[in-house]
């Protein structure tokens, strides 16, 4: 994929970049589209999510590729009625995956605050007592 697009081996982190800055997708990318709606069939036969959320470089692909993964999907699917998930982008953009790490790791203080900070207080007068 960084070879279609330009992407020099040492710049991978970039590649999110050189998918947006594209003004049209090279053929090497069909095949790329069509193994992820492969490999996104697989997850969706064995999980059977609602919702898929492509990140990361991920996110930058899907618009060049989307036809080639639903197609993919739809080949190698289970026919269930009414079991097709979405596939959605994130609306944060490349900080995604970084802000979804920390809203993990932050969740107790998020769901409650209180009880969190009392929490950290008494840990805070063990280690000095």
């Amino acid at each position: 994929m960084a070879e279609a697009v330009g992407c020099p081996p040492d710049r991978l982190t970039d590649l999110g970049g050189y998918l947006d800055e594209l003004d049209s997708a090279p053929a090497e990318l069909a095949a790329i589209g069509r193994h992820l709606g492969r490999g996104l069939a697989g997850l969706v036969n064995l999980l059977n999510p609602q919702i898929i959320v492509l990140g990361g470089y991920l996110r930058s692909l899907y618009r060049w590729v989307d036809r080639d993964v639903h197609a993919e999907m739809a080949v190698r699917g289970l026919p269930v009625s009414g079991m097709q998930p979405r596939i959605v982008l994130p609306k944060l953009g490349d900080q995604s995956v970084l802000i979804g790490a920390s809203e993990v790791a932050f969740r107790g203080l998020l769901d409650d605050p209180v009880r969190c900070l009392s929490g950290a207080q008494r840990t805070a007068d063990l280690k000095v007592g």
